[in-house]
């Protein structure tokens, strides 16, 4: 969680930036100054989790977002205009965030001087709407003019019923504590806060914290040649995702954090409906293709499955409520059952096996001067360990408890073989020579 405290630090700049008025600079900010702490605001730090991001516009130029995609940056905030004045640049970065696969967020500079339908419009137009995966809405507060507040709540209120999506604001705590309203009226908006060269950011009222904190003007990221605004989310990279994620489920569309896994079968898979216990987001958007999974034993006679491919899904009733259990052996001497749901057997529960070896099985061990054996019984229980024998160079150990060093273990053929052969040939060469003779 964010950590809070009250700052007791005072607005510093206040008497040398009053007379200021409208001036702006060159992107087209206030001189109200995001490097000052303001008197009674919330100070709140980053949580355990951030996620590093950027916000960029022309003043940046051309930007190589391969490079920095590289980085680990993971989201971007595109300017699409001050006030009415497109940015030149907007499509072009619009276009390469997504590319590269950053999340990406619009933003607009909002200029009390100027029309404010214009700006919506011009918003509108250019942006479209908040799509799955995108950032919300953000409105950049922090140029003086007439009727500002008036402004801003116009802004708000049409961007979001356009896109039904909650913009965020978007300024400095000196700026909004001289130009913005201490009401709760703002403070359902998620606030993203400029304050520089400080651990935390000042909050000010309504808020009692940020969602976003643009922490340096001056940062540097590589694939981008000038100086950089850069940016903290309060979070991690999961709630990020869930911030953007904007999925409907039960809509047909595979989207947002909803995963289709397992064989294509149209999209689906058996695992995605549940077939073989999967669990996904939305089961609704992964099951309108349920037919074309089957599964034999499912209890479901579908696809291809008939009578004599698999009768237990797909004859008439095999069984009734009177049915007890049916079980069957499983692993070494486990034991799993099924249960009637009624009219069809149900899948094989998994096996429960407390057995501790193998039927048949033998083990051995050293003992004093040999080895000593024992053989794993019918109830898959050890027996115990036998007599010590002599260990010889030979010792093979067979299932039936003899090694091929004891007489009935040894072939026949392998000792008398030889000696019948080599009598046999002696007898040969003895004829020879009598024959010689």
């Amino acid at each position: 969680m964010a950590r809070l405290c009250r700052s007791t630090l005072a607005l510093a700049l206040t008497l040398a930036l009053a007379g200021c008025g409208t001036d702006t600079g060159a992107d087209g900010r206030s001189n109200l100054d995001p490097y000052a702490t303001i008197e009674q605001a919330v100070i709140v730090c980053p949580g355990a989790d951030t996620v590093l991001g950027i916000d960029v516009s022309r003043w940046q130029g051309d930007i190589d977002w391969d490079r920095v995609a590289a980085t680990n940056v993971r989201f971007a905030y595109i300017r699409v205009a001050a006030g009415v004045t497109e940015d030149v640049n907007f499509d072009t970065n619009w276009s390469e965030a997504e590319r590269v696969g950053l999340i990406r967020g619009a933003y607009q500079a909002l200029h009390p001087g100027s029309s404010i339908s214009q700006q919506t419009d011009l918003w509108l137009n250019k942006v479209g709407g908040v799509q799955n995966g995108e950032l919300p809405p953000i409105v950049d507060y922090e140029v003086q003019g007439p009727n500002a507040l008036d402004k801003l709540r116009t802004w708000l209120n049409t961007i979001e019923g356009a896109t039904g999506v909650t913009p965020i604001i978007y300024s400095n705590p000196s700026f909004w504590s001289s130009e913005g309203s201490s009401s709760n009226e703002f403070g359902h908006y998620p606030l993203w806060i400029a304050n520089y060269e400080v651990n935390c950011p000042d909050v000010p009222a309504p808020w009692t914290g940020w969602m976003f904190w643009q922490y340096t003007e001056a940062g540097s990221v590589d694939g981008i040649g000038t100086n950089v605004d850069r940016d903290w989310f309060d979070g991690s990279m999961a709630d990020l995702r869930a911030l953007v994620d904007r999925s409907e489920c039960n809509n047909g569309v595979i989207e947002g954090e909803e995963q289709c896994d397992g064989a294509d079968l149209g999209g689906v898979s058996c695992s995605d409906i549940g077939f073989n216990g999967g669990q996904l987001a939305c089961d609704g958007d992964c099951n309108f293709d349920s037919q074309a999974c089957t599964l034999c034993g499912d209890g479901n006679c579908s696809g291809d499955e008939d009578e004599q491919t698999c009768p237990q899904d797909c004859s008439v009733c095999q069984c009734g409520p009177e049915d007890a259990p049916q079980s069957r052996s499983c692993g070494w001497c486990g034991e799993q059952t099924r249960e009637c749901d009624g009219c069809h057997w149900g899948l094989w529960l998994d096996c429960r096996d407390e057995g501790e070896c193998e039927r048949g099985s033998l083990e051995q061990r050293a003992c004093e001067g040999g080895l000593e054996q024992r053989l794993c019984g019918e109830d898959c229980s050890w027996g115990d360990w036998g007599t010590c024998q002599p260990e010889r160079p030979d010792d093979t150990p067979s299932a039936g408890g003899c090694s091929q060093g004891d007489s009935p273990c040894r072939d026949p053929l392998g000792i008398l073989l030889p000696v019948l052969l080599f009598a046999w040939i002696g007898r040969r060469l003895g004829v020879g020579s009598r024959r010689q003779g």
